[in-house]
């Protein structure tokens, strides 16, 4: 592997502004990567990128990938368009793989969306558009593949249990069942919007890869009889385990909201309730990153913009619930609202405080605002 350095040091000038390849022309222009089949003389990982415009007929077949960046202090570089470039060591990993995969599957597409390398992360304005239509982006993509990671603790058997490949004597264990439903892709926040929105969905881990179908149907969500509480259960063949670590329910939310997506639609309130357990490294992704999921509400006026602060984000936030609300539930949203050092209702858009939204209790005050969307 390339050696690693504590900090990046790609010149994205070089990259996206300088090179006509990579410029992004309109407002549904993005960006697709291609693999090189030979790696530099180095021994770096080669690739290209190209621009193209998301519009009907005019962007080729391509794979959209779900995953989760690992620690951005520790970044190794590549080569795109001849630029040195650094990304993750997770990110390396997982391109590695998908090199070999995709010469084993013939369906997948050999031009890639990856969030880390199409989308300048160096400016926000552009990681504020690109992200208002990256739901589009997911939707587009032929297939999207959702990398959990290297193969470890009996991920190589869960994945065949997946497929039925696996007979009962050697069927994962109930700990590995857990080692694997608690990797760190499930926690990663904007995994939900890139799951719920594609059209099939394709998990790899380790060299092993699995269809939406097969991990669906592991996964079951049971209304207990006369009860409003719900049992969660990961079935296979040598016993049921049972999910009592809210960690462990995320893979379960995620079956459930990407149903609810496809068949009816959602509100920002309700999508929030779902993915307050999930992580993102940016506090404004906890609104971004699901916006694309609000297909209905007030949610679809907040515009992802990454030059407000988070408490300015969690506040239009909290007025979208607000205006999807009946009247009485309004009146609760308000009461709640008062724990909040200044009140969110009475501001507007334009108003752009520059607190974290924590010490000043915003980010739980839309929290305890979308416990009281009843439209869904």
């Amino acid at each position: 592997m390339a050696q690693t350095d504590d900090v990046a040091r790609t010149d994205s000038t070089k990259l996206y502004s300088s090179n006509k390849d990579c410029l992004l022309a309109s407002k549904r222009s993005f960006r697709l990567l291609t693999f090189s089949d030979f790696w530099s003389e180095d021994g770096i990982f080669e690739c290209s990128l190209q621009s193209y415009e998301l519009l009907d007929g005019q962007y080729p077949k391509y794979t959209a990938l779900s995953y989760t960046w690992g620690d951005s202090r520790r970044c190794v570089p590549i080569i795109v368009n001849g630029v040195k470039f650094y990304i993750t060591s997770n990110l390396l990993v997982a391109l590695q793989h998908l090199k070999d995969i995709q010469k084993s599957h013939p369906d997948i597409s050999g031009r890639w969306w990856v969030d880390m390398i199409s989308i300048n992360q160096d400016d926000d304005r552009e990681r504020g558009h690109q992200v208002s239509i990256m739901r589009d982006i997911f939707q587009c993509a032929s297939l999207v593949i959702a990398w959990l990671g290297p193969e470890a603790g009996g991920s190589r058997t869960v994945m065949q249990g997946l497929k039925g490949q696996v007979p009962p004597p050697s069927s994962p264990s109930l700990h590995q069942t857990r080692e694997f439903l608690s990797r760190p892709y499930w926690s990663r926040l904007w995994i939900i919007q890139e799951i719920c929105v594609a059209r099939d969905v394709l998990f790899a881990c380790g060299t092993e890869t699995a269809p939406w179908a097969s991990f669906r149907d592991q996964l079951q969500v049971e209304n207990c009889r006369g009860q409003t509480t719900k049992s969660y259960s990961f079935h296979n063949p040598v016993g049921t385990l049972s999910v009592s670590d809210f960690r462990l329910l995320i893979p379960y939310n995620l079956v459930d909201l990407r149903e609810k997506f496809q068949n009816r639609g959602m509100s920002l309130g309700s999508i929030l309730t779902f993915t307050s357990q999930s992580a993102s490294t940016d506090p404004r992704d906890r609104v971004f990153a699901i916006l694309a999921l609000a297909s209905r509400g007030a949610g679809n006026n907040i515009v992802p913009d990454y030059t407000l602060s988070p408490c300015s984000v969690y506040c239009s936030a909290i007025r979208a619930v607000y205006e999807d609300a009946d009247s009485i539930h309004k009146s609760k949203v308000r009461d709640l609202v008062m724990r909040c050092r200044h009140n969110p209702l009475s501001e507007d858009n334009s108003i752009r405080r520059e607190c974290d939204g924590m010490e000043c209790n915003a980010w739980w005050s839309c929290l305890d605002a979308a416990l009281w969307d009843m439209s869904d």
